[in-house]
């Protein structure tokens, strides 16, 4: 079964157990993943203030992720989830987004024991923050959203939304 061989019709407003539960599984993974890329925000002024950098930088870093989220969403969400498949292009977003994630909490905490110069932590948190929160986070609500639109025919449009966006208040918390 690939990604297009089942429509969920929606009789009297309910979905079928196996789609409501892969709606369910999109809406977690999106919270989750919401949630670990905004933990970064509150800890970003003491990484700056650790690492000897200017408040500036900060919202360098910051800013450089959403204009990649912003200018990402649309090659993961449109061209390539729809020649290669939802499910494969969310499982090679997550799984970039989970390594990089890591990759950047490691060295993070390397660079906070001994301070490299301040154009080798500016360049390494544009990037690695780039990646997490720009260039594979862009992927996930986009590509599930996709998904979503995927598998059901809906009687009630808000309900998709509705199912999608619910959890995203939790994760900014």
């Amino acid at each position: 079964m690939n990604d297009n061989d089942s429509l969920l019709y929606l009789c009297d407003g309910y979905m079928s157990d196996i789609k409501q539960s892969e709606t369910n599984a999109l809406m977690i993974f999106n919270m989750l993943c919401l949630t670990a890329m905004m933990t970064f925000i509150p800890v970003i002024g003491p990484i700056v203030r650790e690492l000897h950098m200017s408040e500036w930088h900060s919202g360098l870093v910051l800013t450089v992720a959403g204009v990649l989220w912003m200018l990402m969403a649309r090659y993961w969400g449109g061209r390539l989830s729809d020649r290669l498949g939802r499910r494969k292009v969310l499982f090679r977003a997550a799984i970039g987004y989970t390594l990089s994630f890591l990759m950047m909490a490691i060295v993070l905490e390397v660079m906070l024991k001994e301070p490299p110069a301040l154009w080798i932590t500016l360049t390494f948190l544009l990037l690695s923050r780039g990646l997490v929160g720009g260039a594979f986070y862009a992927a996930l609500p986009s590509v599930s959203a996709a998904r979503i639109a995927d598998i059901t025919v809906l009687i009630d449009d808000r309900l998709l939304w509705q199912s999608l966006v619910q959890p995203m208040p939790l994760g900014w918390l």
